[in-house]
């Protein structure tokens, strides 16, 4: 998936959506095909293909699908800290690691356009997603706080612009009830004045036909009464 049209060819109209991890749904406007080539540690190209790669213009960064890749016959490695795909000779290595805010790490692979020479990079290159806002960047990374939001948008090589506002999802995510209080101090209650009860229901009536038992106690004095009925009513 990409965020931009640029090499993206064969293009036709899309009509679906895509679901982020922030549980947003993003339309898919149009599918096409990248062409273009990576570069090994000692230079050497390999010329690859993406096909059905999907624009979605509200997507904060480019992602690759390794398990339509593995469809394809590819298997993945990974050892000591390295991924890589590979298929019958061919081997790519994901050259491009990036640490995240929560000291995990994020594989990338940096490929290039294939007619438009090394120094012009394809849709997949992070310089094509400078800019990002933060409140955006915020929800699509699950409502991370602003430190992460933008050391996060920072690692990945974004530039995450405008003020980071209050976002009313967290506040209703963190409201908490107002407590209520368990006594209460009055100097100008007597005794006798406030009273307190509670009712219960018996799981079978008693032996005269109570259903029901009620207590009463005297807010001051702590005085306690109590009564057997038949029916709320008779409270």
């Amino acid at each position: 998936m990409t965020n931009t049209l640029k090499y993206l060819t064969d293009v036709k109209e899309g009509d679906s959506y895509i679901t982020v991890g922030s549980g947003e749904d993003l339309p898919c406007c149009k599918v096409g095909r990248v062409r273009g080539y990576v570069l090994d540690s000692k230079g050497k190209q390999t010329r690859i293909t993406l096909e059905r790669v999907k624009y979605v213009p509200d997507l904060c960064c480019n992602l690759l699908s390794l398990t339509t890749i593995m469809k394809q016959g590819f298997s993945l490695y990974g050892k000591d800290g390295t991924l890589a795909i590979g298929k019958g000779m061919q081997k790519i290595n994901f050259t491009k690691k990036i640490r995240t805010a929560t000291n995990g790490e994020l594989f990338g692979l940096q490929i290039y356009g294939r007619s438009d020479g090394d120094k012009r990079k394809s849709s997949i290159d992070q310089k094509n997603m400078k800019k990002v806002n933060v409140n955006v960047l915020h929800s699509k990374l699950g409502h991370a706080c602003e430190a992460v939001t933008r050391s996060t948008g920072k690692m990945l090589n974004l530039e995450v612009i405008r003020k980071f506002n209050e976002c009313e999802d967290c506040a209703v995510g963190k409201a908490k009830m107002k407590p209520i209080a368990k006594y209460t101090v009055s100097d100008d209650v007597k005794k006798s004045e406030r009273w307190h009860f509670d009712l219960s229901t018996f799981k079978e009536p008693t032996s005269g036909g109570a259903k029901h038992w009620v207590l009463f106690v005297d807010s001051i004095t702590k005085y306690q009464k109590s009564y057997l009925l038949k029916l709320k009513s008779e409270l």
